[in-house]
């Protein structure tokens, strides 16, 4: 005989499965195989078949349940399966009659092989062990109480088991062929470090070097965001190593990530707390889905929302060239507001709105992209159109209240690196800009730098000066170093690509840098923190203010702290915690003003 229990709860004998019954002896059987080969007591029986309200004959229907489970089960004699006691029943099974049981014993088993060094050993008990899955573990019974624990139990040793599949496949020189399942596994638990891990080793070996870089930074970034933590030992040394293009990385054989060990207890209850906030949050937005006003779904299901992106497709050539934040803010949206999304290409805009509800153009837009969306609105009245810049009132849009400008708030943003800023300079000190070409944004961010700095540090002098370019890195060094050479202690980077030189030249003459868009610290502890505007953030708060009616028909929508579309990450450890404790009450008063603009 053997009991099921990953995937639907079955039970199966030489003659095929069994026919259970009905759903609350099914439970009965459920609640005694999680407690397998133990007393379970009645009171806590019944609490599991009836949560809210036991029926005063709870006891006699469950000897009636046992009753028949004993006949299903071919209880008798020779085999006593579920034993009566005085104060419950309990359900005996063998070594291996139960498959979560298997299942973990081979896991086990392979574990050792895998740490004495035989990993295609473990590889094959692995494949074993992971065939027995049928499904999400006690499917059923997913939201009764009861089975809850042992199904996340379940869920995590298998997830441990995977990690350890890709560990074997990783150490017999397998590489580019793991890297898709990672990436889907990587996205799914964006907390976990060692499956990140694994992830950038196969593709760094895979020769997408840049990529697996790539995914040390969106792993690091959401740990220090959404926990304060730097990530482990593990992730820093893996990156550090492809840094220093370490040759062993390439070697076939060659296994420099450790394998799983017990982590530390202060940062497990960290991760663990985040897992369940994310569910918490995940849960609540599930039932604001189930209760929203309707405001542009589709009569025929879910809101329908369709991202334009710049350029082509992604490839294996140039997906590390595509914009990843709004399409990260696509699949988050996907999964916690219960939308239906797509992606398209630039200059796809016809398709997007044919197909949609709700089409968002996630780059900075070209003046004939403005006119394109324009006529498209007039011929999709009833479909709403959001741009990443600001909407006027005048030509093209004028008159059109189906399309909203995604504005995000750089002023703030800015704001928040200067004051950081000026808490690390003394009175009377010099912090400076380095700017690309003086468009409004890059203005508006400057802007905000001065007044920060002045709000923290009074006396605080800010020299500003543009490069005239995105892209001349020699330009924006130069630049800095005559600030530098001015006085400048820290260094604000507003000029993109050619910002980085302004940092080297930080780095050089040994003052602080802040960069903007991209967490910059692994440049070198020099850099204090990042001001990045978080597209991800502002694509999925754009579409939950539309399913609750509240994206501004024309006109723009502001987009801030009380979105979490702006902030610093990867602040330096060096940052006293005194500046970090005046930073974070800046930056509560001012979601606080934001939260009360909204």
């Amino acid at each position: 005989m053997e009991f099921r229990l990953l995937g639907p709860l079955e039970v199966a004998t030489d003659d095929g499965v069994v026919v259970l019954g009905s759903p609350q002896q099914r439970a009965l059987l459920a609640v005694l195989l999680i407690r397998r080969n133990e007393i379970v007591p009645l009171d806590a029986i019944s609490a599991a078949l009836w949560p809210a309200d036991p029926p005063r004959t709870a006891a006699q229907i469950v000897r009636v349940y046992v009753s028949q489970l004993r006949k299903l089960l071919g209880d008798d004699e020779e085999r006593r399966i579920l034993i009566t006691h005085s104060s419950g029943y309990s359900l005996r099974t063998g070594a291996r009659e139960v498959d979560a049981d298997r299942f973990e014993s081979l896991c086990s088993e392979a574990r050792e092989f895998l740490s004495g060094g035989d990993p295609e050993s473990a590889r094959r008990l692995l494949d074993e062990a992971l065939l027995l899955w049928r499904g999400e573990p006690l499917a059923e019974f997913a939201y009764d109480d009861f089975a809850a624990p042992e199904a996340r139990r379940l869920t995590e040793v298998r997830l441990g088991a995977l990690e350890d599949r890709f560990d074997a496949a990783l150490a017999v020189g397998q590489a580019g062929d793991l890297v898709a399942s990672l990436e889907q596994l990587a996205d799914e638990h964006p907390l976990r470090e060692h499956l990140h891990a694994q992830l950038m080793l196969a593709l760094y070996r895979a020769d997408r070097q840049a990529d697996a870089l790539a995914v040390f930074q969106s792993v690091r970034r959401r740990l220090v965001d959404e926990l304060g933590l730097e990530p482990g030992e593990t992730l820093r040394s893996l990156h550090t190593r492809m840094l220093q293009r370490d040759p062993e990385l390439v070697r076939a054989r060659a296994w420099p990530i450790p394998p799983r060990l017990r982590d530390d207890p202060r940062r497990t209850r960290r991760l663990v707390g985040a897992t369940v906030l994310v569910l918490l949050a995940v849960a609540a937005a599930a039932a604001f889905v189930v209760w929203d006003r309707g405001h542009t779904r589709s009569p025929l299901g879910p809101l329908r929302v369709t991202l334009v992106s710049r350029g082509d497709p992604p490839s294996s050539s140039n997906e590390s060239a595509v914009e990843t934040g709004p399409i990260d803010g696509l699949r988050a949206a996907a999964r916690d507001l219960g939308v239906t999304t797509s992606t398209v290409w630039h200059g796809q805009f016809g398709r997007a709105a044919a197909t949609s509800d709700l089409v968002i153009l996630a780059v900075t837009p070209y003046a004939d992209d403005f006119k394109a969306i324009a006529r498209l609105a007039r011929r999709y009245p009833k479909k709403r159109f959001v741009i990443q810049d600001a909407v006027t009132a005048g030509p093209p849009f004028g008159g059109l209240r189906n399309v909203t400008g995604m504005a995000v708030d750089n002023r703030e943003l800015g704001y928040l690196a200067g004051y950081l800023a000026g808490l690390m300079v003394r009175p009377d000190q010099t912090i400076s800009a380095v700017g690309g070409v003086p468009v409004t944004s890059v203005r508006d961010l400057i802007t905000g730098y001065k007044a920060g700095a002045k709000n923290a540090q009074p006396s605080t002098r800010v020299v500003v000066g543009y490069s005239g370019s995105f892209v001349d890195q020699p330009r924006c060094e130069r630049l800095a170093g005559e600030q530098i050479d001015a006085g400048a202690k820290v260094v604000f980077d507003v000029a993109g690509d050619c910002g980085f030189g302004a940092m080297q030249a930080a780095q050089i003459r040994g003052v602080w840098g802040i960069g903007v868009d991209s967490d910059l610290s692994y440049l070198g502890p020099q850099i204090l923190a990042s001001a990045v505007k978080r597209f991800d953030r502002s694509i999925e708060a754009v579409i939950a203010l539309d399913i609750e009616g509240k994206l501004p028909r024309g006109g723009n929508v502001k987009l801030n702290l009380a979105n979490d579309a702006v902030g610093l990450v990867g602040i330096s450890n060096r940052v006293p915690d005194s500046a970090r404790r005046k930073l974070e009450a800046v930056a509560a008063r001012l979601r606080a003003h934001d939260e009360a603009q909204r």
